[in-house]
């Protein structure tokens, strides 16, 4: 009997020594990365976004026409093409101008030849004053009608006030043109305005708000993408019809994007429901913990292309508590992620796992 109970106790700690060794040689158990779920830091400021249709314009843009009548014979530049500041865009044809620009030169040759000759012999006293003072008058008339003529034969030619683009032809070849018959369109499109149309009481809001509105616009073929506006000027009187004012704003010309004037754009105006009101943060009230050195949050630092975050432990000082949680006012910056639940079983440094809707 006692060779049998000596052979169990040897039994048994044969057992236990081989379950030893196995737990040993047991692989490491990898450590368990809890998921938190969070919420971003934003600044609570309630707005007011109003849309508007609107259409874009050159920043600088002219009708050009002739100061004389005649044919059109030649436009030199294609709708779109690009002019330099001076270059001849159109012509007249100028045989007329030419004929008569010659006829008055020809007139002044003569009259300034005959004034020559008598400012010579006034002096001497051949001519009487009188007769030098009609050669005098007829020189001057000649001199007038010269010029004249030139300045008309230079209007045959129709140039570029700036630099910019050919937007429209309004005429074209070989038709008879009138004075200041618009010819051509011309544009300056390196910077664009927006135009829209707004009631009296929103435009005496956008006007007083400055720095708090914020306007952007955006085009319905160009997805996802919001173009900034800078205020620019407001009409002082209505249209007559409408009784709405307009309202111009200033945009950069996207570089990546074709926006060209006469295009429509819808234009978004956001304007916060207190004009006095600052911007302000709030978190969920149970966000919030606290202990003997003070209130904190947890925030969770997420690592660049990964679902996972490292907590971090931040102090913070509170405001008032009102329905839309309670206010920060220091301690976390806008896009911050705060936890919201299980921040019990938390500790500085602790690796989680984010939930998908922040994960970067």
């Amino acid at each position: 009997m006692k060779a049998i109970i000596q052979t169990v106790i040897i039994c048994s700690l044969l057992i236990s020594i081989l379950a030893c060794d196995n737990q040993k040689k047991l692989p490491d158990q990898k450590q368990i990365i809890r998921p938190v779920k969070t919420v971003e830091v934003v600044v609570s400021n309630k707005r007011t976004e109003r849309e508007f249709p609107g259409v874009v314009d050159a920043a600088k843009k002219a009708e050009l026409s002739f100061q004389v009548s005649g044919k059109l014979i030649k436009i030199l530049f294609e709708e779109g093409e690009i002019v330099q500041e001076g270059q001849v865009i159109a012509q007249l044809d100028d045989t007329d101008y030419k004929i008569e620009f010659n006829g008055y030169k020809a007139d002044f040759e003569g009259a300034k030849a005959d004034f020559d000759r008598a400012s010579q012999l006034v002096d001497q006293g051949h001519i009487s004053r009188t007769d030098f003072d009609k050669l005098k008058s007829g020189y001057r008339v000649a001199q007038t009608q010269l010029e004249s003529a030139q300045q008309n034969l230079n209007y045959t030619q129709l140039k570029a006030p700036f630099t910019g683009h050919i937007a429209k032809h309004h005429l074209e070849n070989f038709e008879e043109v009138n004075p200041r018959t618009t010819v051509i369109t011309l544009q300056k499109i390196s910077s664009l305005l927006v135009r829209i149309n707004i009631s009296e009481s929103v435009m005496i809001k956008v006007k007083r708000l400055g720095q708090n509105r914020i306007q952007y616009a955006t085009f319905d073929k160009i997805e996802g993408k919001k173009f900034p506006l800078i205020y620019k000027e407001v009409a002082t009187l209505p249209d007559e019809e409408s009784q709405t004012f307009e309202v111009i704003f200033s945009m950069e010309t996207p570089e990546n994007h074709t926006v060209l004037p006469g295009m429509t754009v819808r234009v978004f105006i956001s304007t916060p429901e207190n004009q006095h009101q600052k911007d302000k943060v709030y978190l969920p009230a149970h966000a919030v913990l606290e202990d003997n050195t003070g209130r904190y949050v947890y925030i969770a630092k997420a690592d660049e292309n990964s679902s996972q975050a490292t907590i971090y432990r931040s102090t913070v000082t509170t405001g008032q508590l009102k329905q839309q949680g309670i206010e920060i006012l220091t301690g976390v910056n806008i896009g911050d992620h705060v936890v919201t639940a299980g921040m019990s079983k938390l500790t500085e440094g602790l690796r989680v796992k984010l939930m998908d809707e922040i994960k970067k």
